[in-house]
């Protein structure tokens, strides 16, 4: 895919919009929320269908190979704009200029993973209405006992502290941080934004990266052994010889990540997207098994 600044404006049914990111884009087409036989336009003067728009050309091709991306479209009981009445055969799928407003990209990933983690939730739970409504009550009255008695404790990642075993960057943002060979054995940064860093040779055991933000993060010759990855994004990072042994990386999003010579051994990868685009089948142990 391409990844260019490029802006683009879209036609639909006569319908002028934007303008878009090539990103943003790319991935509506993917999600098929744009029709390949959309025009676009760099200035409203000259316009293309996205199926013979060179910039688009490699996109519409993994499009097709990438229909179970479309599942990230949906979300149960959402409202569309534009009419949105139910037929005798159900809900109207809504195309074209009726369809709801572009999304951040990474307000679609985390609804994706999101929906992910929920699906799988609801196929390893009985389907049984009492089993839930006993769970409730029972969330309930701990929920409220643990309001009533106790104080809520707040645990706030410490964004100014350096590089240390057990370090909490939970939710801080160190973009091309230089980490190399860093020691951060039980480190926590769930939800932090480390895109682009380098974490070459660094000691990572144990560490909880859970939905953090590892675009383009260079882990070549890393420590992982039981760390914690689920849901994060790890787009285009390289993991060559890393060691990721019994490391869960259930949910990740690992999009054109390198993993030559890694050492895979029982990581976890359900759900996880691979490298490829495809997502693994749940349960995969080890290895991606394509659903």
């Amino acid at each position: 895919m391409t990844a260019g600044r490029t802006l683009w404006y879209l036609q639909i049914e006569g319908t002028v919009t934007g303008p878009f990111p090539t990103a943003v884009m790319e991935r509506d087409i993917v999600l098929g929320r744009i029709a390949l036989d959309a025009l676009v336009s760099h200035n409203c003067d000259h316009w293309a269908a996205i199926a013979q728009t060179h910039e688009f050309q490699s996109v519409a091709t993994f499009a097709g190979r990438a229909r179970g991306f479309a599942q990230a479209d949906e979300r149960q009981g959402e409202r569309r704009y534009g009419d949105a009445s139910a037929s005798s055969s159900g809900p109207k799928r809504v195309r074209g200029s009726d369809r709801r407003r572009v999304e951040s990209p990474d307000i679609v990933r985390r609804r994706d993973i999101s929906n992910r983690v929920w699906q799988s939730l609801r196929k390893s739970t009985p389907n049984n209405g009492f089993v839930w409504s006993a769970f409730s009550v029972l969330i309930l009255i701990v929920a409220v006992a643990g309001f009533v008695t106790t104080p809520v404790a707040v645990v706030v990642g410490d964004c100014t502290s350096g590089p240390h075993p057990g370090v909490n960057w939970d939710s801080c943002t160190r973009l091309s941080a230089d980490l190399r060979h860093a020691d951060l054995r039980g480190a926590v940064a769930r939800g932090a934004q480390l895109s682009s860093s380098d974490l070459a040779g660094a000691q990572l055991a144990g560490a909880d990266f859970a939905y953090a933000d590892l675009r383009q993060v260079n882990f070549e010759l890393a420590d992982l052994v039981g760390s914690r990855l689920i849901g994060a994004d790890l787009r285009k990072a390289n993991f060559s010889y890393a060691n990721l042994r019994s490391a869960d990386l259930q949910f990740a999003d690992l999009r054109g990540a390198r993993l030559d010579g890694a050492d895979l051994s029982d990581t976890l990868l359900g759900e996880a997207i691979w490298t490829t685009g495809e997502i693994c089948r749940r349960g995969s142990i080890g290895g991606c098994v394509i659903r």
